[in-house]
C-alpha cells in the first residue's frame, strides 16, 4: 500500500516515472458526511448550490483523475488517505444525504479506496507548517489556521508530501472495506 503514497524522484527526468507520479493531491473536509462516504466508498459533490449558482470548492470534483491522493478531515484532524479509482461522474445525490436535505439532487461523485488512520494526525499540532505551504487564493484553511468552508480543495505537491510524511510518521491503517 504504501507504494500507492510514495512520491519520490518525482523530479527525474524519466518520462514514464514522471506520469508514474504526477498525482494530484487534494483536502476534503467531511464534518457532515465522513461516514456515510467511507462506508459508501466515495466522494459526492453537489454540481450547484440551490440558488443555482456554482461553487469552486464542489467544481474541484471535476478535476479528480484516477490515482489522485485525498486526505479526509474528519474533527481538524486527517482521519483517511483516499485513493481516487476513477475521474469523476456525474451523479444524484446519494439516497444516505436526502435526509441532509442540504443540497440539490445533481451532483458530481468520485469512487474512492477509503484508508483510514489507526490514529488520526492532528492539524493543529502541524498548523504553522501547514499554513506555510498553503496558497493564498483557494486555500483549505484561513491565516488563522482554521479550515475556510467548502468541501474539497485541490493542495500544492509540497502541500500534499508534507501531510503524507506526516501520515506515514503515524503509520498504521485501517483497511476500508465496501
Amino acid at each position: 500500500m504504501f507504494k500507492l503514497f510514495r512520491r519520490k524522484n518525482k523530479s527525474t527526468s524519466d518520462e514514464k516515472l514522471k506520469k508514474k507520479y504526477s498525482n494530484s493531491y487534494y483536502i476534503v473536509f467531511q464534518n457532515k458526511t465522513y461516514f456515510e462516504e467511507k462506508s459508501g466508498g466515495y466522494l459526492w459533490a453537489p454540481q450547484r448550490s440551490k440558488s443555482g449558482r456554482e461553487i469552486f470548492h464542489w467544481s474541484n470534483m471535476t478535476k479528480i483523475k484516477k490515482g489522485d491522493i485525498i486526505f479526509s478531515l474528519y474533527q481538524r484532524n486527517i482521519v483517511s488517505v483516499n485513493i481516487a479509482l476513477d475521474s469523476y461522474k456525474e451523479s444524484r445525490i446519494p439516497k444516505t444525504f436526502e435526509k441532509l436535505d442540504l443540497w440539490e439532487e445533481e451532483g458530481w461523485l468520485v469512487e474512492a479506496e477509503y484508508n483510514e488512520l489507526e490514529s488520526p494526525v492532528s492539524i493543529d499540532d502541524n498548523v504553522d507548517e501547514i499554513l506555510r505551504l498553503c496558497p493564498e487564493k483557494y486555500s483549505p484553511f484561513n491565516r488563522k489556521g482554521g479550515g475556510n468552508q467548502g468541501y474539497l480543495y485541490e493542495i500544492s505537491d509540497e502541500l500534499g508530501d508534507y501531510l503524507m510524511e506526516l501520515v506515514l510518521e503515524n503509520v498504521g491503517f485501517k483497511k476500508v472495506t465496501v
